[in-house]
């Protein structure tokens, strides 16, 4: 069948590409070359599934002279069907420039069972690849000025064709792209090849970003993955960028393809105008946004403006100005990992070009004749980039459009059974050739830690004759591996600890998408025990409970504060109480009548500190009905007041305590007597509650953004609460709200 000339768009999709590319200067030729695949099921970005799509893609861009007798040869990859009537030649920016059928036809491509081959240039033949095989039969020749064009210099084709990873296949598996090749002779009439290398990718479960606690981030290098802040515009090299990546500094045409830069400004010249117009002299080649970094931006998504570097200092961020080589453009080493644990992998990136596009037919955005991209689109080749772990790939982005706006990518991971360390890498996927340029900032590998809630949750309070006093330890993760827990005690003030107990878990309940387990702890208080704290560890191994950076510790410890009591025998029922015209009226029955005993009623502003106000005598009781008592409290109540019934024989010499009520003028059902503000590391408070239960404690940003979001267990009366380290980093404004069934506080917070 003929080949067929036609201009389509097609789906966005998701690149993956070696760091193999050859740049070969054959007389008067220069090509460069490239294997590639992408993801057609995930355009947004993800992992590699059973039943995805790849598209395998092999680039040749011919910038001067001509190659002649030039064919590509290639294997189908194992474990993958080949997708019928998808062999095709496309353009750097995925659009399908040439089809081609499948059969032994009169067009110039063929598949045959598991190969494939494609004879290119004008002087292409019709293929047989059963016949041809890779020999120079009906080969071709290409030419720098022939089209699809890059500013009428350089010839840009990409031989594409789609297979369907195999199902059922288990996460786990490998998937191996075959090398293939171009081959072609030079002007010496020498045969030459692209060299190309096999690929792998891993098949994994495609797990979202972190959704519950995130632990420090273990990216030590480059300022945790910020790349630092400082005065000067131009930051200096990353020695976590490796060759053939080259450090350059912001100017009127730099950095430029295979370049990078670390600014805290993008301009050419230096402004720090965000809004000029395009194009201008002051952004680099004209066109290229003019920005700051990402890190702790009011707007993550807007990101910082850029940086006045003659009055102040900003955070810096990486720009990388992508060529035709889809090189690896970071890579960290990793050690002290935890095994058998789930990390987020993640970064911020932002597309940084708005009119990069060159059409095929060589005409640049902004010039007389220029055809736009779909949907008016001209920032050209899109930005993706691959996330890979010890040389595999596991993850990529998907096409990133231009969108004046930063976007994090990124995916969860799980460490081997005894695996400490690996390296990462992030690679860019795309060819370049108008367009592909980008920042990245705030780089991040960090743990997603279970939210751990301990319960009583900040003090308990007791007797040295209580018996089976419980503590419970509640887990709540998406990942249900973190099921070692370990109970300890410290009676210096948390100097050190000491193992109560060693237990396991299971989930067994669900709150959303959350599994939610528990541990529970019984014991006998005494008397020696009063001012220890009882913590809780979890983590994901029994091993990793002796590591302090593998054990995740419940939210605060609890401190046991025990009394020596002689106990009364007698049990305080129905003890009530509520509010008339602010007095409170308090209501109490007993099961027995304690012949030479009485009541004292106390009463407390805090919880903690309590005052008798008054007594009422245990023969006392209301005519008609069998050991009930009341009393009013004379002093009405301002705000808040607890209250506790201790029942005493004359003397003192037994007694028994009630529990703790709380009355509040006000009808919230918690309330914030104080916080700390400003906020400088840790955030403070004071949190009073009619009822045990479980709270959401968010700091959002001055556009309402949620930067962190966590949950706490509270007890009736005063709570105790702190958020440290406070999640904001950046100076500035912030709200804390705190949310209870129905009940929203909002609080303005200054971090300084």
């Amino acid at each position: 069948m003929k080949k067929t000339l036609r201009y389509v768009t097609v789906l966005l999709i998701i690149s993956i590409v070696t760091n193999t590319w050859f740049a070969v200067e054959i007389f008067s030729q220069t090509a460069q070359f490239g294997k590639s695949y992408i993801n057609v099921s995930k355009p947004n970005g993800g992992t590699f599934e059973a039943g995805d799509i790849l598209e395998i893609r092999a680039t040749i861009a011919l910038s001067a002279g001509t190659v002649t007798r030039l064919r590509y040869n290639d294997t189908l990859p194992v474990n993958c069907t080949y997708i019928a009537s998808s062999l095709k030649t496309i353009t750097n920016e995925g659009f399908t420039y040439f089809t081609y059928t499948d059969a032994n036809d009169l067009d110039s491509g063929n598949v045959n069972g598991n190969f494939i081959r494609v004879n290119i240039g004008n002087t292409a033949g019709a293929c047989s690849e059963a016949a041809q095989g890779n020999t120079i039969t009906n080969a071709g020749t290409l030419v720098n000025n022939m089209r699809p064009s890059f500013y009428k210099t350089t010839c840009i084709r990409v031989i594409a064709y789609q297979v369907k990873i195999n199902s059922p296949l288990p996460y786990g598996t490998s998937i191996f792209i075959n090398a293939g090749n171009f081959r072609y002779n030079d002007a010496a009439g020498v045969a030459a090849s692209s060299n190309f290398s096999a690929y792998t990718l891993k098949l994994s479960q495609n797990l979202s970003l972190c959704s519950n606690s995130i632990g420090a981030n273990v990216l030590v290098s480059e300022s945790n993955g910020t790349f630092g802040s400082g005065k000067p515009k131009d930051r200096g090299s990353s020695a976590l960028v490796p060759l053939p990546y080259t450090y350059k500094t912001f100017t009127t045409n730099t950095p430029n393809d295979n370049y990078y830069g670390v600014s805290n400004n993008t301009s050419a010249v230096y402004t720090t105008n965000a809004a000029l117009p395009y194009p201008n002299a002051n952004r680099v080649f004209s066109v290229w946004d003019i920005i700051g970094d990402h890190t702790g931006a009011t707007n993550p998504f807007l990101g910082n403006p850029p940086t006045d570097t003659v009055n102040s200092t900003g955070g810096y961020a990486l720009i990388v100005n992508a060529s035709y080589q889809p090189n690896t453009a970071f890579t960290q080493t990793i050690s002290n990992l935890c095994p058998n644990t789930y990390y987020e992998f993640s970064a911020w990136f932002r597309n940084v070009c708005r009119r990069c596009r060159c059409d095929s037919t060589g005409v640049g955005a902004g010039s007389a004749g220029f055809i736009p991209g779909a949907g008016n689109d001209s920032s050209g080749v899109r930005p993706n980039l691959t996330f890979q772990i010890d040389g595999i790939d596991y993850y990529t982005t998907g096409n990133m459009p231009y969108n004046g706006t930063w976007i994090q990518k990124g995916y969860t991971l799980i460490t081997g059974a005894a695996q400490s360390s690996f390296t990462i890498s992030i690679r860019n996927n795309a060819p370049g050739g108008g367009g592909n340029d980008w920042a990245i900032d705030d780089i991040k590998v960090a743990t997603c830690n279970p939210v751990q809630l301990l319960n009583p949750p900040n003090s308990y309070v007791g007797c040295d004759t209580a018996t089976n006093v419980t503590f419970i330890d509640s887990v709540r993760t998406y990942f249900t591996n973190y099921k070692y827990v370990r109970w300890e005690k410290s009676c210096n003030n948390g100097v050190s600890w000491n193992i109560i107990k060693n237990d396991t878990i299971s989930f067994t309940a669900k709150v959303g998408t959350d599994s939610v387990g528990r541990s529970l702890y019984k014991f006998i208080p005494v008397y020696a025990d009063s001012n220890c704290l009882i913590r809780v560890k979890a983590a994901t191994t029994a091993a990793n409970l002796n590591n302090a950076n593998c054990a995740v510790v419940s939210s605060g410890a609890t401190r046991l504060v025990i009394s020596k009591c002689s106990v009364l025998n007698i049990e305080l029922r129905n003890f009530e109480a509520v509010l008339s015209n602010n007095h409170s009226m308090l209501g109490w029955k007993t099961d027995i009548k304690i012949d030479d005993g009485y009541f004292a009623v106390e009463k407390s502003t805090d919880g903690l500190h309590f005052n008798e106000i008054g007594t009422v005598m245990a023969g006392s009781f209301i005519p008609g009905e069998l050991y009930s008592y009341s009393f009013k409290d004379i002093t009405p109540v301002n705000n808040l007041a607890y209250y506790r019934i201790k029942a005493s024989t004359t003397g003192g010499r037994l007694h028994k305590y009630s529990e703790i009520i709380l009355l509040r003028t006000k009808a919230d059902k918690i309330g914030l007597i104080s916080y700390t503000n400003p906020v400088r590391n840790e955030l403070d408070m004071q949190l009073i509650s009619n009822k045990p239960g479980m709270i959401e404690i968010d700091i959002l940003n001055l556009f309402g953004s949620t930067i962190s979001s966590q949950t706490k267990n509270i007890k009736r009366g005063l709570n105790a609460l702190q958020l440290n380290p406070f999640p904001a980093k950046v100076s500035g404004n912030y709200f804390l709200r705190i949310r209870f069934e129905g009940t929203v506080i909002n609080k303005s917070i200054i971090k300084l």
